[in-house]
């Protein structure tokens, strides 16, 4: 199973270009309430809401809208794409709660996914936000149905940053939602064996085997879990049903 993983990591991905977007996306207040700091200074600075131009006025902060021009480098220029892109991500997991379909949600993960790969292709893995833009990337694009280039693009984001727990912790997500739980334990163990932070990995390890009803390997992820520093009294009570 781990080899499997191991060539999956391996694989090269070449991302085709893709035209420029025409970008006319107003954020609603809702949304704009929701960005994290960074997509609030981003928004607030772009030319539409400088001008005037959209129905809501949103408040420019110029010492934070600087101080996330520094900390994004170079990203920053793209960056409105990519706060397009979560926006619609989030929409697309509130879809259920507001009584809206599934192809609702594929429709928001595709927009999503077209967002994000106008800034992950014009971002580098030297930039300051480049796994940031593709571990998002990476959600939509399996969100919209597009299982295998999800993939791919973790494989990519992995090669690049080897210890990431995050990117370890979403292939283990994704694999869990197709139903291939033994794959997500390995992405989980191939993390633990990269020397990634342990804590996260090893409580969704404990998960996962729960899940698959192998409770002496969850017991053991969840002390070694705790360990790590991780709180486990929850999973502590899952694990005791």
């Amino acid at each position: 199973m781990k080899r499997a993983v191991r060539a999956v990591l391996a694989v090269g991905l070449v991302v085709s270009p893709a035209p420029s977007l025409a970008f006319n996306w107003e954020p609603t207040e809702k949304q704009f309430s929701l960005f994290p700091e960074y997509c609030k200074a981003v928004m607030s600075n772009y030319i539409d809401n400088r001008r005037g131009r959209w129905s809501i006025q949103f408040p420019r902060n110029m010492e934070k809208i600087e101080f996330w021009q520094r900390r994004v480098a170079q990203d920053w220029h793209h960056m409105h794409h990519f706060c397009k892109g979560i926006a619609n991500i989030s929409a697309a997991w509130e879809t259920g709660l507001k009584g809206k379909t599934a192809r609702d949600r594929y429709d928001a993960f595709r927009v999503a996914a077209r967002e994000l790969h106008y800034s992950f292709i014009r971002s580098d893995p030297d930039y300051p936000f480049w796994e940031v833009i593709g571990l998002k990337y990476v959600e939509a694009l399996h969100g919209a149905k597009r299982r295998g280039e999800a993939h791919e693009v973790l494989a990519r984001i992995i090669k690049e940053r080897p210890r990431s727990k995050e990117a370890y912790r979403l292939g283990a997500r994704l694999r869990r939602r197709e139903g291939r739980l033994n794959e997500g334990i390995t992405y989980l163990e191939a993390g633990l064996d990269a020397g990634a932070e342990a804590g996260g990995l090893l409580y969704s390890l404990a998960n996962l085997y729960h899940e698959l009803g192998d409770f002496a390997n969850a017991r053991e992820a969840m002390t070694r879990a705790k360990a790590a520093g991780m709180k486990v009294e929850r999973l502590k009570r899952r694990l005791s049903d």
